[in-house]
């Protein structure tokens, strides 16, 4: 079963990540284009070449998180790591970052990738007082100890510009693993 540490820490995540994409960045970081890394140190290692329009910064958890200038996306880098990642299935982990987000369960899974590593989307939705925003998690088993996940949160009337610009910060994310 999903680790109620990690369930935990998903939902304080996306209850933050949903309310900065609803009322304002709540990074200090500016929206100037920047390289990111997470974990800061050690590998392996998201590394993410955030192009300028996006505020970013490491939450309380050190997960990265990026939301757009304009409000229509938010997109999250985070590890999971550990036992969590050695024995629990990607489809268990997803579910878990649903319910405990107050999400209901994801509606289908896909194939998905990050930085060029296949793996498996959840899609779904997040249901907030002004209306559900679109929840995407895409998670790829790194080696036996590792997760990495890619969470998207995107307001329904996302444009193809605002989609694209969202596409260009999640391109710019490679994997260190050296």
């Amino acid at each position: 079963m999903f680790a109620s540490k990690t369930a935990g820490r998903k939902i304080a995540i996306l209850c933050v990540f949903a309310l900065a994409l609803l009322f304002g960045p709540i990074f200090a970081a500016g929206a100037q284009a920047e390289t990111w890394r997470l974990p800061r140190q050690g590998v392996p290692a998201f590394v993410v070449d955030a192009p300028a329009g996006w505020t970013g910064g490491y939450d309380q958890y050190d997960n990265l998180q990026f939301t757009a200038l304009d409000h229509s996306s938010a997109v999250q880098f985070s590890i999971i790591a550990g036992q969590d990642a050695a024995t629990t299935p990607a489809e268990d982990i997803a579910a878990g970052i649903f319910r405990t987000a107050g999400a209901p369960p994801y509606e289908r899974s896909e194939s998905g990738s990050i930085a060029g590593r296949a793996g498996t989307a959840f899609v779904g939705t997040l249901p907030e007082k002004s209306g559900n925003l679109d929840l995407r998690v895409v998670l790829v088993k790194v080696d036996s100890m590792h997760f990495f996940c890619l969470t998207t949160l995107t307001a329904p009337q996302i444009t193809a510009d605002q989609r694209a610009a969202m596409e260009a910060l999640i391109a710019g994310a490679s994997i260190d693993e050296k």
